[in-house]
């Protein structure tokens, strides 16, 4: 009779080994990378719940906020200009992410997060999402106040870029969103940012809406300005009081008079003695009786007691 050879037990099955599909689109669920390839329909998640399902995690508090905004910024980023309803979903989402944080949730990695989305979204071309990037960004000053100078820093030069385009409603949005900034954040840089922009743009729009944020940077309290800040708002106000507009003329005025409360009649005559004479009197004549819009104080705006320029 043949020998009889016992068989080796069989191996228990292996797993598959699941791989991060990097190929799927943002919505889709998983493998559909691989469905792709195959030719298959990949059935796409709808933008509403892919919201819902990025504002549950926010509420749930999974991670910092820097890795929470992280997705969502590459959103913005990597999503084309013609599909502007995603991006302006995902802008709405960091929103409403960001309203209610503590101001030490605000890291400078959360800043880093924020640059080019913000950037990418004040050139849009479209008003809905230059509003609603506005609308973000006046939310995040008045959530993390002086911790937002950084992006200020980053992103003030294209502001100023939005601020100029000819289509006055989406200026108009900047515009309200740098008032509101100035009046919770405040950042040294801004002055020389107005000052060189002052002395090249052509706009008398973008001129009258600068000698607004000059009027709000001499009332800042706690900021401690050096010599060459010092110098570059003497220059801003001498300018916008000599302009060709009314209005910018008038704003400037009241810039003088409030640099003249807050650093004295030295410093102030520097700006008077380089006005012309009847220019000089007319300051002198509103002496007595101007008074100087207020600044709302650091107290009221929740805002930390000084500001220096030092990374966050």
């Amino acid at each position: 009779a043949a020998s009889h050879t016992p068989r080796a037990p069989r191996a228990p099955p292996r797993r598959p080994c699941v791989r991060a599909d990097r190929s799927r689109s943002p919505g889709a669920p998983p493998g559909a990378g691989a469905l792709a390839r195959c030719g298959a329909r990949i059935p796409q998640r709808p933008l509403s719940s892919q919201r819902e399902a990025a504002m549950a995690l926010a509420h749930q508090g999974h991670g910092t906020l820097e890795a929470r905004l992280h997705p969502l910024c590459r959103k913005v980023e990597n999503t084309p200009m013609e599909d502007w309803n995603e991006r302006h979903d995902a802008v709405r989402t960091m929103r409403e992410m960001v309203e209610h944080e503590p101001v030490d949730a605000f890291t400078a990695g959360v800043f880093r997060e924020l640059k080019e989305p913000v950037k990418s979204m004040l050139l849009d071309l479209r008003s809905q999402c230059v509003r609603e990037v506005c609308e973000f960004l006046k939310t995040l000053s008045t959530a993390s106040r002086d911790h937002m100078r950084a992006l200020c820093r980053d992103t003030g030069h294209t502001m100023l870029a939005a601020l100029a385009v000819p289509n006055k409603v989406m200026a108009g949005y900047v515009h309200d969103m740098l008032i509101h900034v100035l009046q919770h954040t405040r950042w040294r840089g801004a002055v020389e940012l107005f000052v060189r922009e002052l002395k090249s743009t052509k706009s008398k729009q973008v001129r009258e809406f600068l000698s607004e944020y000059i009027l709000f940077v001499v009332q800042w309290e706690g900021v401690r300005f050096n010599e060459q800040d010092m110098e570059m708002l003497r220059q801003a106000i001498q300018l916008g009081i000599e302009s060709a507009t009314s209005k910018t003329r008038e704003t400037s005025r009241a810039a003088y008079h409030a640099f003249h409360q807050r650093f004295g009649r030295t410093q102030a005559s520097h700006i008077k003695n380089s006005l012309r004479q009847g220019t000089r009197e007319l300051l002198e004549k509103e002496e007595s009786q101007y008074v100087v819009p207020r600044a709302p104080s650091s107290a009221e705006l929740r805002t930390e007691p000084s500001v220096d320029d030092t990374p966050s």
